[in-house]
């Protein structure tokens, strides 16, 4: 037992000096990247040997001053912040209210719903207030004709996208 232990605490350092020292040689690039790093003509590899010339603590090892790869964050959407989106919300306390986001630069909707609307849409309107929550697609509207059972739509129609050749959606299809 104490043989497993022994072997886990190891396995633990290694990869916390492993990640310590990936940390300090992305410091290392982060500093030979600055303006006064460059006028001074000092590189990550100085750098590196520098802060190992002062700690014996840590070391880096010198196959860690190759390492420069560190993914880029993903840029953030672009937003306008004069524009709202006003695509109603249909659950919880807030259903009915707009949504309220900021809209994307050159869109009419906020990130999340830009996926869903294509930009030929016009601007949702609520002229006399937010649009009802309670109406539902109807089976003549192409929706799955299967009647809910229980919760708040008991009674009205599934609406689901329906199968290939079927009057039922892939959830209800089964019990007719």
């Amino acid at each position: 037992m104490e043989a497993l232990a022994t072997k886990l605490s190891d396995s633990a350092t290694t990869a916390i000096k492993q990640a310590v020292a990936q940390k300090i040689s992305h410091l290392a690039q982060i500093i030979s990247e600055t303006k006064e790093a460059q006028a001074k003509g000092l590189t990550k590899k100085q750098i590196l040997d520098d802060w190992n010339a002062l700690t014996e603590v840590f070391k880096v090892p010198d196959d860690m001053a190759t390492i420069t790869t560190v993914a880029p964050k993903a840029p953030r959407a672009q937003t306008d912040k004069s524009r709202r989106c006003t695509v109603p919300k249909v659950r919880g306390a807030n259903a009915g209210q707009p949504c309220g986001s900021f809209c994307l630069i050159g869109s009419n909707y906020c990130s999340t719903h830009a996926k869903n609307f294509p930009e030929t849409l016009p601007t949702p309107e609520i002229p006399n207030g937010p649009p009802s929550v309670t109406a539902s697609v109807t089976p003549s509207a192409g929706g799955c004709q299967h009647t809910l059972l229980t919760g708040s739509r008991k009674g009205s129609p599934c609406g689901s996208k329906v199968k290939a050749n079927s009057n039922y959606c892939s959830t209800h299809f089964s019990k007719h």
